[in-house]
């Protein structure tokens, strides 16, 4: 994996994947400086790279559905402190991202078998949290903190789910901001509409909806929902 790095990161990391044998370019050492967010990707998908940044605008469907290599989307500020571990984290990334999507070959006890890689589980993760248990615990955070990459947007959105990907990051970067503490309740509001899209775009999500509605004349149902609804955590 190749990157192109956006001119919001700053050079001390620029300089520390450099050392770690990353490919990365740069944009402000290049005559592309002061590009628009669409030309990036434009750029990008030319020089057949991913996108480094940490501009929010590229985990939004306009442009990350333009971005053929993906995006890696760093939410944390970069400083002197975490400058290793952001490095780290990137060449962990690169080096384990493989072309299969969803899955990779895994050793159980001398025994192959195939699992799910680590960007079918950040969305497996994000889409249980967001359209089921409506409720973001800090395993979810930390899933996302440190296995969402390009490729699991990527996957994200060939599946339809990208949205429940934003509403993570969003959620993460309240609860290091500490706007938000975990267990987080999405409020009623936010669920409704996530609920209504679901609806309104993905046929397998109105069967299961219809199987609910169906099951509402019984007894224990309406407990359940309001159950559900007043919950803490789960």
């Amino acid at each position: 994996m190749k990157l192109l790095a956006n001119e919001n990161i700053p050079k001390p990391l620029i300089k520390k994947l450099s050392e770690q044998g990353i490919d990365v370019i740069w944009i402000p050492r290049t005559e592309y400086r002061g590009l628009k967010d669409e030309e990036v990707v434009s750029l990008a998908n030319t020089l057949n790279r991913t996108i480094l940044t940490r501009d929010l605008d590229f985990m939004r469907k306009p442009l990350l559905s333009k971005a053929t290599y993906g995006v890696i989307y760093i939410a944390e500020p970069i400083t002197r402190e975490n400058l290793e571990s952001i490095s780290a984290n990137i060449k962990n990334v690169i080096d384990h991202t493989k072309p299969e999507k969803g899955s990779e070959e895994i050793d159980v006890d001398g025994v192959e078998a195939r699992g799910l890689t680590r960007e079918a589980e950040v969305v497996a993760v994000v889409t249980h949290a967001i359209y089921k248990e409506h409720m973001y615990l800090l395993s979810d955070y930390y899933v996302v903190r440190e296995w969402l990459n390009g490729r699991a947007l990527s996957l994200a959105y060939e599946l339809g789910v990208v949205d429940s990907l934003e509403i993570a990051v969003t959620l993460n970067k309240l609860i290091e901001e500490g706007f938000i503490e975990t267990p987080y309740k999405l409020p009623l509001p936010r669920t409704m509409v996530t609920l209504i899209n679901r609806f309104t775009k993905d046929p397998y999500f109105r069967g299961t909806f219809l199987n609910l509605l169906r099951n509402l004349a019984r007894e224990r149902t309406p407990r359940a929902i309001v159950s559900r609804l007043r919950r803490k955590s789960y």
